[in-house]
C-alpha cells in the first residue's frame, strides 16, 4: 500500500503459494525470494504482520510460523517499522467487527481500495493487514500526542473503522 497525502492505493498484491508437493525448505526458500524480489520493488517504511495464533493442527501451526518468520527477518533487513496484529484486530479495523468471515472482509477491502471482488482471500487477508496498519497509525490510541505536541481527538472505541467512518474523518481513499 502507498499513502499519498490522505489517500491510500495498493501498488501491487497476491499471494505466493508453492506447490504443496514441494518439500518444505523449498517452498520456504520460494516465498522468502518472491518476498524478498517485492521488498525489492517497493522497499517498505512499515511492514504489519499476522500475530502467532493457536491452531488446532499443530503442524500446521509450525508452518505458518516458519513462513511468517520470512517477513519478520525481511522486516529486519530493510529497517522498516514492524507492527504485528491479531486477527481479531485486523477483521475490527477493516470491518468494525473482529468476528468478520474473511468474504465480509474481503468485501470491505473491495469497498475501500475501489478494488474487483472476486481476489484470492488470502490477498484480501494480506491487504486487510496493510490497512490495519495504516487505520492504526492513524488513531489517537497509537500515541498521546500528534507531531505539533498537541492532544489528539479522541474516537470513541465503537465506531470502528467503517467505510463512512473514514469518510467523516475526511480521509480519501482511491485505487
Amino acid at each position: 500500500l502507498e499513502q499519498e497525502g490522505s489517500l491510500i492505493r495498493p501498488l501491487d498484491f497476491g499471494v505466493v503459494k508453492p506447490s504443496a508437493s514441494t518439500p518444505l525448505h523449498e517452498r520456504l526458500f520460494q516465498i522468502f525470494e518472491a518476498m524478498e524480489k517485492i521488498f525489492n520493488r517497493f522497499p517498505p517504511s512499515l511492514v504489519s504482520i499476522e500475530e502467532v495464533f493457536y491452531h488446532k493442527n499443530i503442524r500446521s501451526a509450525v508452518v505458518l510460523a516458519q513462513a511468517r518468520a520470512i517477513g519478520l527477518i525481511l522486516a529486519s533487513r530493510f529497517r522498516a517499522e514492524l507492527r504485528e496484529y491479531s486477527a481479531k484486530k485486523i477483521k475490527l479495523s477493516v470491518t468494525g467487527t473482529g468476528s468478520a468471515s474473511k468474504e465480509a472482509v474481503q468485501r470491505m477491502i473491495c469497498k475501500i481500495l475501489h478494488l474487483e471482488e472476486g481476489m484470492r482471500l488470502d490477498a484480501s487477508d494480506a491487504l486487510a493487514i496493510g490497512l490495519c496498519a495504516h487505520f492504526d497509525s492513524l488513531s489517537p490510541f497509537t500515541s498521546s500526542s500528534n507531531s505539533s505536541g498537541k492532544p489528539k481527538k479522541k474516537i470513541l472505541k465503537s465506531e470502528g473503522w467503517t467505510l463512512d467512518a473514514i469518510r467523516n474523518r475526511g480521509l480519501k481513499i482511491r485505487s
